[in-house]
């Protein structure tokens, strides 16, 4: 309708993606120009709510798309360029900018007295409102589409990293930055999360909505909401409202996540969507601003811009404030204001009356939380070994085997090429899709005439297919079994093992290597299996040319269900095994893979193993010793010493709660690096 126009601010050239804050009669809003980076001509506006007029602008070193944050007359934003600055709400004059490491995307949030802010640098800030002065920094692989949530005590943000398979939710102590949890998305995250009640709700990229424990991160349902999903939910009376990529605006029941209606428009839906007065107000790809029933997803009115919309609307007395082409003011037919959960706590644009900035609630008791060799880590890195420069770089992708169904016929059995407890692997190939695949084929060994009870290996088989979905665990191709027989095919794997390798390396090539291993790892403990027989002969390579050659974690044949209670296994490979292994009475678990892990990867950075000997020395040292640091028998960095002992110790109480903590650790000693 062209009377719901009420006034329309332009600048030249650039646009506006950032979502509007409006306090105290002020729309902030941040402007882009199209190379976003490059360009210097991003702003900072300051414009009357009443009619769109200039009050002042601000010049930022590069474009901006983050929303402005606006608490006690300053204004909070970050540019493209890695600034973060604080700016006089009144007259738009700096007080101070503080510098990241590269792009801040992310909005930041406000909460006693304290900026939280993310950056694609791969950290989340904690700044003093007043000063800029860096409170904490937490290295989570950030990579930065998500802006943090502040409530009570803790931090709430989403990680978009899954080139590295790390994609996550993190709780973090506000005050310290201490991890409280961590919750694996499996994909990219490139929303902001909101809170409700007792629950962290965020969409994912994979085209599901999630919604979580704010306690403890357990997940407690979650929805299909078609795919690519960018758009930062909200919560009004119950209801959760979100866009999708599949050009719908979807609403769910907080409670259980089912689905009450879908709106369709003509593009994507990037906009997170704000509620007021039982409407809810979104942008979309296809240039329009759209007013939808909260209750039945009928449409009330739409109106078009000349630009995607891409901002997310802020509803402030009848008046709809969104960015596309121009910021735009809109007649809402309601008069009330903006009250969703996303603008109430400040994500991507808020008002002045959503309370955000309020002072949090006082700090539980202090928990007690993984990461302690954080200090440790950041104090030894000026000490660190010289590195050298490595010849190449990570893989972009790594190679997968084809899909294919086989049976024993179809399979060429060749040379024996491994073997391992009561199994032989040899190398065989298969005709499929018009090419020779090579494979590797594993079947029982047993003396000549002894009848083999196929279910063990079965069982491996079927444990293992659940696990392989990721590009550091081994490929099972098919499995079955031939006149009672069992056999299981995997992808072949033609770089060799970690044993062949140990000490090598660069030492780049060396921590991006333990970085994919763990994260192995991690997915088999996230889906609730445990490896228990991790040594550097099971960790294979694939070769790739004009790259590192990839890792991937094979012979899941000891491995359990975490839900089991897995006792000591005499299968195990003694020289990698955990204290907990030789005592009949200790059961073994997640815990017990933290430790084989780090002996592993203390071989892999020294070439060497934690304790050596014959088999009875080496059994009494792991049951009754200390490994040395790794860095004093071999030129490696000592930042690495903190996070390998802490997984090598004899206690499972003082190693490690999560294998995730020595992951987030490794790769912080590579992001200094």
């Amino acid at each position: 309708m062209e009377n719901r126009l009420r006034w329309r601010f332009e600048t030249e050239h650039n646009t506006f993606r950032s979502s509007p804050t409006v306090v105290d009669g002020t729309v902030y809003i941040g402007s882009d120009g199209a190379g976003y980076l490059e360009n210097s001509n991003g702003l900072v506006h300051a414009l009357a709510a009443s009619d769109g007029t200039e009050q002042w602008r601000f010049q930022t070193q590069a474009g901006v798309l983050a929303s402005p944050t606006v608490v006690e007359w300053t204004v909070f934003v970050g540019d493209g360029d890695g600034t973060v600055y604080a700016l006089d709400a009144n007259g738009g004059t700096e007080q101070w900018q503080f510098q990241t490491h590269d792009t801040v995307r992310s909005s930041p949030t406000v909460a006693d007295g304290t900026v939280f802010v993310g950056s694609d640098d791969g950290k989340l800030y904690a700044l003093h409102a007043e000063t800029g002065e860096e409170q904490w920094q937490a290295h989570i692989i950030f990579d930065g589409w998500s802006s943090p949530v502040v409530v009570d005590d803790t931090v709430f943000v989403g990680t978009d990293n899954e080139s590295r398979y790390s994609s996550h939710v993190y709780a973090l102590d506000a005050e310290t930055g201490e991890r409280r949890w961590v919750f694996d998305s499996r994909r990219s995250i490139r929303s902001s999360p909101t809170v409700v009640d007792d629950t962290v709700i965020f969409s994912v990229t994979n085209g599901t909505l999630s919604a979580l424990s704010i306690d403890t991160g357990e997940e407690r349902w979650i929805s299909n909401i078609g795919f690519n999903c960018r758009s930062s939910p909200t919560v009004a009376n119950g209801v959760v409202f979100v866009g999708s990529h599949d050009e719908h605006v979807y609403a769910v029941s907080a409670d259980d996540g089912t689905e009450r209606w879908r709106f369709e428009t003509d593009d994507s839906v990037l906009s997170s969507p704000t509620v007021a007065d039982g409407v809810v107000f979104v942008g979309s790809r296809d240039e329009h601003v759209y007013a939808v029933s909260a209750d039945d997803g009928t449409e009330q009115w739409r109106f078009e811009t000349n630009h995607s919309v891409w901002s997310s609307p802020t509803v402030v007395d009848g008046t709809v404030f969104v960015g596309s082409d121009s910021v735009y003011a809109l007649e809402a037919d309601i008069e009330g204001t903006s009250e969703g959960s996303r603008v109430r706590l400040g994500a991507l644009g808020h008002h002045d009356r959503t309370g955000h900035g309020d002072e949090p609630q006082h700090r539980e008791e202090q928990r007690s939380h993984p990461g302690k060799n954080r200090e440790r880590l950041q104090q030894t890195t000026e000490t660190a070994a010289p590195l050298r420069i490595p010849h190449s770089a990570p893989p972009e992708t790594v190679p997968e085997p084809p899909q294919i169904d086989l049976t024993v016929e179809e399979i060429s059995i060749g040379d024996q090429i491994g073997t391992g407890g009561n199994a032989d692997v040899f190398h065989g190939s298969a005709e499929a899709l018009e090419e020779t695949v090579d494979l590797a084929i594993k079947r029982p060994r047993f003396p000549r005439g002894q009848t083999v009870d196929p279910r063990p290996l079965l069982e491996e088989a079927n444990t293992w297919q659940r696990l392989d979905d990721h590009d550091h665990i081994v490929t099972v191709v098919d499995y079955g079994t031939n006149d009672g027989l069992p056999w299981i095919a995997m992808e072949y794997m033609d770089g060799g093992h970690l044993g062949e390798r140990a000490g090598t390396m660069e030492i780049q090539q060396a921590l991006w290597t333990a970085i994919s291993i763990t994260n192995g790892v991690y997915h088999a403990h996230q889906l609730g299996v445990v490896h228990c027989d991790l040594s550097p002969e099971n960790i294979l390579f694939c070769e790739i040319d004009d790259a590192w050659d990839a890792p991937k974690i094979a012979d899941w044949g000891l491995a359990k269900r975490l839900l089991e209670q897995s006792r000591s296994r005499d299968e195990m490979t003694v020289e990698y095994a955990a204290p907990e292994q030789f005592h009949s009475d200790e059961s073994t678990g997640k815990h017990t893979d933290i430790y084989q892990l780090g002996a592993v990867l203390y071989e892999l950075f020294t070439g060497r193993r934690p304790f050596e000997g014959d088999i009875y020395t080496v059994i009494d040292r792991i049951k009754n010793e200390n490994p040395v640091p790794p860095s004093t028998v071999a030129d490696i960095p000592t930042a690495l010493d903190a996070p390998l002992l802490q997984a090598l110790e004899k206690s499972r109480d003082d190693r490690y709660d999560d294998i995730i903590y020595l992951r987030d650790e490794l790769e912080t000693i590579a992001s200094w690096n």
